[in-house]
């Protein structure tokens, strides 16, 4: 993996990035910590990589790699966005390929990909869940709705006292700075013995 692949977010210890030569996605697991500072579409190279030792059929994408090196944006964004564009999951199917807002561990046997881009055009929600009060963005899908909660990065992301919906692009756009469009998902590391699906970032419709 020579070439520099591009940040798009984090879950838990892992990186997820953008090989844009290869056209996929890469998730990183550091045997140091994750630098500070690293915002969307950052280069980066990876440092002293190896494919995940033992293969995890939950992450595919997985490699473990010493430290990551930053890099000066050369890139447009505009090229980066292009390129995810072309990467975005098929309708046709449920998001990560595999139903349900989890999925257990021991099903998976790392011929779906752990890592997904969706197309989610305009109904969008924030939705605090019943149960425990954790949010969740949801979206129509294949005749059905979706929901799935966030990824660390939006762990200080809440309703307003009272609120358990806002529906509509317009009115989340406050809520990440941009009108969303799209959602990169990803499957968490086994807990419990099941995965679960969540969003890792939220990006403008690509």
């Amino acid at each position: 993996m020579n070439s520099a692949l591009k940040y798009l977010g984090r879950i838990g210890k892992e990186l997820i990035a953008l090989d844009q030569t290869r056209i996929r996605f890469v998730r990183i697991q550091l045997a140091s910590d994750i630098p500070e500072g690293l915002t969307l579409f950052t280069p980066f190279v990876l440092n002293d990589w190896i494919p995940a030792d033992p293969f995890d059929p939950a992450r595919p994408e997985l490699v473990e790699a010493e430290s990551i090196s930053p890099l000066p944006l050369k890139r447009s964004s505009r090229k980066i966005k292009h390129t995810l564009a072309k990467m975005t999951a098929p309708e046709d199917l449920p998001p990560l390929w595999l139903a349900g807002p989890s999925v257990k561990y021991s099903t998976m046997t790392g011929d779906s990909p752990s890592v997904a881009l969706l197309h989610v055009g305009r109904k969008l929600a924030l939705v605090s869940e019943h149960r425990n009060h954790e949010l969740q963005i949801g979206f129509p899908w294949r005749g059905g709705f979706h929901s799935f909660p966030f990824a660390e990065e939006y762990a200080d992301l809440h309703l307003p006292d009272g609120v358990e919906t806002v529906a509509g692009r317009r009115k989340l756009k406050p809520y990440f700075n941009l009108n969303p469009g799209s959602l990169l998902i990803a499957f968490s590391a086994p807990e419990d013995g099941y995965c679960r699906k969540l969003v890792v970032k939220v990006l403008p419709k690509l």
